[in-house]
């Protein structure tokens, strides 16, 4: 048997990781906690202003949109159904890749975008149970 034969019998040694195809019920699995999050925060600030809600919805689509384009082009799954989000499908469409060696830089530098969609309704929680008990 040659090395030919080999490679075309085990498929696994010759397929990058990142080649791969995430099931659509993996990137569902990924993306509905977050987007309950977005809606649930919603009504949550709803109920101490309607602007302050409508902004946070504002917020929370941009803060997406800014981690496709600041993030997701320098990632090796842009442009691949191997990311478990599915954004680097969205992204692809989007914005042009980048050099995916500065990845781990760049997501450092910019995670801290989302992370306001994740306390905020938290925090506005506690107020409400605090003034609204």
């Amino acid at each position: 048997m040659t090395n030919l034969d080999l490679n075309l019998n085990n498929d696994s040694t010759t397929t990058p990781c990142h080649s791969r195809k995430i099931p659509l019920w993996l990137v569902m699995l990924d993306n509905i906690p977050t987007i309950f999050l977005f809606i649930v925060g919603f009504l949550i600030i709803k109920l101490i202003s309607t602007i302050a809600a409508v902004l946070f919805a504002i917020y929370a689509v941009l803060s997406i949109v800014w981690f496709w384009a600041r993030i997701c082009p320098y990632c090796h799954h842009l442009d691949t159904h191997a990311c478990p989000c599915g954004y680097g499908i969205i992204s692809s469409k989007l914005f042009s890749r980048k050099d995916p060696g500065f990845f781990k830089k760049v997501f450092k530098r910019n995670i801290l975008i989302v992370f306001p969609n994740w306390f905020i309704p938290f925090f506005v929680g506690i107020y409400l149970l605090l003034t609204q008990y």
